[in-house]
């Protein structure tokens, strides 16, 4: 109980007054409740198989860069170098990619991120010329890319994100820059938010569209073997969806992961439990995500993750 409650007397100290302000500011200038489209939504899927397995549930989280992409906060504990691969295998021939690198300096930690999200779909049209009837005419031009570059001070609880996405469909192509903001109090009881995808509507074509802003607020409980995690998502163009989710440390080299997404029917994504493993040897951790979706059939994601460079009298994560 000491321990919480000075993590509670540290959030709203002099010192993190201001931080506090910003972020009240940013909530109440975003309408959270809203209505309408958004483009680019593949922003809100996440970039690693260990989140994936925990339900995206990750604000709270600070272990290590599996939880960079959730909030930007989240790098504040992290010491030495650290590079993370991840892919997933989506739906109609969809695949993305992400690239995540972490370097340590003696006041704050910065990330740089590429996220890429494409499909190798064959484009066909009818051929009655043909035995099997059609005939292939090249591939479908989808691409969705993010750049971002993450700072986090390493004496703070907060962390700010730049970024600029573009889209291309043939030969049409748009791009918009955007910011996160979060902070994250660590302890035995972590709780943070962060605000994603604040940016100006991105033009394609003749038409506007707004980016896919959201909050997500949560908390993780951190008991010896298990941590416990809980997240709420409130969006501008979508009903509020939550999550929780359960990772269990067997020896710290095999985690076990399962957690759950409550998310509102008319939002058009697939509530239900997601699972995944991760090992661990040495520096080196793979993590594996299993994800049901619905009637489009289950995905699979892969994380590789490989940490060196830890600097002399910083601690571990």
């Amino acid at each position: 109980m000491e321990a919480w409650g000075f993590e509670v007397k540290r959030l709203f100290s002099l010192k993190n007054h201001w931080i506090i302000y910003i972020l009240v500011f940013l909530i109440t200038s975003v309408p959270i409740f809203g209505a309408g489209e958004t483009a680019l939504n593949f922003l809100r899927i996440g970039t690693s198989a260990r989140g994936a397995a925990l339900a995206d549930s990750l604000a709270a989280d600070y272990s290590d860069s599996s939880a960079v992409e959730y909030n930007p906060a989240a790098l504040l504990n992290l010491t030495g170098r650290e590079i993370q691969l991840m892919h997933i295998n989506l739906y109609a021939d969809i695949d993305y990619e992400s690239l995540i690198y972490v370097e340590q300096f003696d006041k704050f930690n910065l990330a740089l991120s590429l996220n890429y999200l494409h499909t190798s779909a064959l484009r066909t049209v009818i051929d009655t010329s043909d035995p099997y009837g059609y005939k292939n005419i090249g591939k479908f031009v989808f691409q969705d890319r993010c750049f971002a570059a993450t700072f986090t001070p390493r004496k703070g609880i907060w962390g700010g994100r730049v970024k600029y996405i573009e889209e291309r469909i043939e030969d049409e192509k748009a791009g918009a820059p955007a910011a996160d903001f979060g902070f994250l109090v660590p302890g035995k009881l972590s709780y943070g938010a962060a605000l994603c995808n604040m940016g100006p509507e991105i033009k394609f074509i003749d038409v506007k569209e707004k980016l896919p802003q959201t909050l997500q607020m949560a908390v993780k409980l951190n008991l010896k073997y298990i941590s416990l995690y809980s997240a709420g998502n409130f969006y501008i163009d979508r009903k509020t969806s939550g999550a929780c989710a359960m990772e269990a440390n067997i020896i710290n080299v095999v985690f076990l992961r399962a957690g759950y997404k409550y998310i509102p029917e008319d939002n058009g994504e697939f509530p239900g439990f997601t699972f995944g493993i991760g090992i661990k040897i040495r520096e080196i951790g793979f993590d594996y995500a299993f994800i049901p979706f619905g009637e489009f059939g289950d995905t699979q994601r892969f994380s590789l993750q490989i940490k060196w460079g830890k600097r002399k009298g910083d601690g571990g994560n």
